[in-house]
């Protein structure tokens, strides 16, 4: 019992009770994330579910951590220091270690009502903490390991409606790739006025991101990707407002094609019509062989439109895309590999998100190269795809010379040398 005394007293002395809080409260709070990213990837949790697992977890081991961190606070202050003078020094104590002592300071105070303190001298002085206890829960959305999960718990640009859209950056060897997923299963990820209003509100906020390098389109319903038009609220939707709102379901297709950095469409399941038409938009595409897709607006007496009728006739041969379009046809993703809507075709697995992780797989190898270079090399083929031959080599040269000026090329050029791999930095 001596040597743990000992060893608790050297863990809570002033040279180290900041560090301890500081580290030992990161793990915990990681520890929270961490879980949900498992709970997720093993589809046991969706986020649409609105439970927080990794702040429920990480909050409820962090508040045992710290309420401990509070009884041996108000122990040391206790002995050392007068009650007018302790309250001062752990507010002080508090705000330099950032992430734990907040919440010691709050239980600090409750643990003087344990020690005899009124009830109403406590409740004051906890009020006067709040404070304390709030920049606490602003550091913890912010914990470093809370920042390092790999999957689909990234940073959310999307609003809460239902999570219907989100974004999550990937780390480790996938820095850099970000994820902005589908998430209306009510709805079959439909395209309703509310998923419009975030996908697009997502996308530009994403072309601003500094550290993205490639963008993974893709949906977290098993076998769907995007069932097209919400039907029945497009039923109800006044007929002078539906030229309006298909403007803005092609402005997002444009963003998407547009968009600075590749784009991946992971296409798990049916991408049925403005589906399909966001997935054309990506510059690639990877499927499952089952995963069923098609322009089926002639069915419905319209006819893409999104972009549809521009796209695929530009990717496969003219007189199949007229095949598909006037036909309204369904293919499978076999089907699309091989007359060239899709870049791969993999089998689906158990958790329905092979196309997916072939995905990841691909933007791993892009992301490995030049970020400048990439967003040029993007610029050259789209626009000059759309000239011809001379106007679309002065656009390379434009976009060549754009990468020459870079300290990356001479990143490149160094670590090519020294036989190294290159650290790009986007410069």
């Amino acid at each position: 019992m001596m040597a743990v005394k000992r060893v608790l007293n050297a863990l809570y002395s002033p040279k180290w009770l900041i560090a301890t809080n500081t580290t030992t409260g990161a793990l915990f709070l990681g520890a929270g994330d961490l879980i949900e990213q498992q709970l997720i990837e093993r589809r046991l949790l969706l986020r649409a579910q609105h439970f927080d697992a990794n702040r429920t977890l990480g909050m409820t081991f962090t508040g045992i951590y710290f309420g401990f961190c509070g009884h041996f606070w108000y122990k040391f202050l206790d002995k050392r220091f007068p009650s007018s003078a302790r309250k001062h020094l752990l507010k002080k104590l508090s705000c330099e270690a950032a992430i734990g002592p907040p919440f010691g300071a709050s239980v600090f105070f409750i643990v003087g009502q344990w020690e005899g303190k009124p009830v109403r001298q406590s409740l004051r002085e906890l009020r006067a903490n709040l404070a304390l206890l709030c920049l606490s829960l602003f550091l913890r959305t912010r914990c470093p390991l809370a920042a390092a999960k790999r999957s689909v718990i990234g940073t959310s640009h999307a609003s809460q409606r239902d999570d219907e859209v989100f974004t999550s950056k990937l780390s480790g060897i996938d820095a850099g790739v970000v994820v902005l997923s589908l998430n209306r299963p009510n709805g079959a990820n439909s395209l309703s006025r509310g998923m419009a209003r975030l996908l697009n509100e997502s996308l530009y906020q994403l072309s601003k991101d500094e550290e993205l390098r490639v963008l993974i389109i893709r949906s977290t319903v098993p076998g769907i990707f995007c069932a097209g038009a919400d039907l029945k609220e497009r039923a109800t939707m006044p007929e002078k407002d539906i030229p309006p709102f298909v403007a803005k379901l092609r402005a997002i297709a444009n963003a998407i094609h547009d968009f600075p950095f590749p784009t991946i469409a992971a296409i798990d399941g049916a991408a049925i019509g403005g589906g399909l038409e966001y997935a054309l938009a990506a510059d690639l595409r990877v499927t499952a062989s089952n995963a069923k897709m098609g322009l089926v607006e002639t069915k419905l007496a319209v006819i893409p439109g999104a972009g549809g009728t521009q796209r695929l006739s530009r990717l496969i041969p003219l007189h199949l895309a007229k095949e598909l379009i006037f036909t309204g046809r369904l293919i499978d993703g076999h089907t699309a590999y091989q007359i060239g809507i899709a870049n791969y075709s993999v089998e689906q697995n158990a958790n329905g998100d092979a196309a997916y992780r072939r995905a990841v797989k691909l933007a791993e190898e892009m992301i490995q190269n030049g970020p400048v270079a990439l967003k040029a090399a993007k610029v050259a083929i789209n626009r000059g795809s759309e000239v011809d031959l001379q106007s679309g080599l002065a656009i390379e040269a434009a976009q060549h010379t754009l990468t020459v000026g870079t300290k990356d090329r001479i990143e490149g050029l160094m670590s090519f040398k020294e036989k190294r791999s290159p650290k790009y930095r986007g410069e």
